[in-house]
């Protein structure tokens, strides 16, 4: 691992969390339950841009038929996001949460790591439910992401 990634497993130690490495993505994995879904969470490290990138990634794919309405929801819900945003792969219907940070010529604390983590984790679990009104409740991207924000 890298010691970007170093880090991130300093701070999963610390919470006691079991995670898996990914060797061959330079990479750690690891499960989580949140309020309204269990969701996989993985944090891969570029070693040679010094960057972090998390993923928390939904537990269900999206329906080709509701991937454009998915795709409005996911655009209300980015503008104004602060710090990451969410991702749909149009092919497979995959949706999840990416942050970032690049620390090229700095250092990454495993405090850094943990408010990274959280933010990620946090958003996704708040804006699933919403999400999976519109996949499979018929709810319209707009309604969905306004009862969310409180809008």
């Amino acid at each position: 691992m890298g010691r970007l990634l170093d880090q991130v497993e300093d701070f999963f130690m610390t919470e006691g969390w079991k995670y898996g490495k990914m060797e061959d993505r330079n990479a750690v994995s690891l499960n989580m339950l949140g309020r309204s879904a269990a969701f996989e969470v993985v944090g891969i490290e570029d070693e040679q841009r010094e960057t972090l990138t998390f993923y928390t990634v939904a537990p269900n794919r999206v329906p080709e038929d509701r991937r454009v309405d998915v795709a409005e929801f996911i655009t209300r819900a980015n503008y104004g996001l602060r710090n990451g945003n969410f991702e749909m792969d149009f092919a497979d219907g995959e949706v999840r949460y990416k942050t970032f940070i690049d620390v090229e010529g700095g250092e990454l604390s495993p405090k850094m790591a943990q408010n990274m983590f959280t933010s990620n984790f946090t958003t996704m679990d708040r804006y699933y439910p919403g999400l999976m009104k519109v996949v499979f409740g018929g709810a319209a991207p707009k309604t969905a992401v306004a009862e969310i924000e409180g809008i």
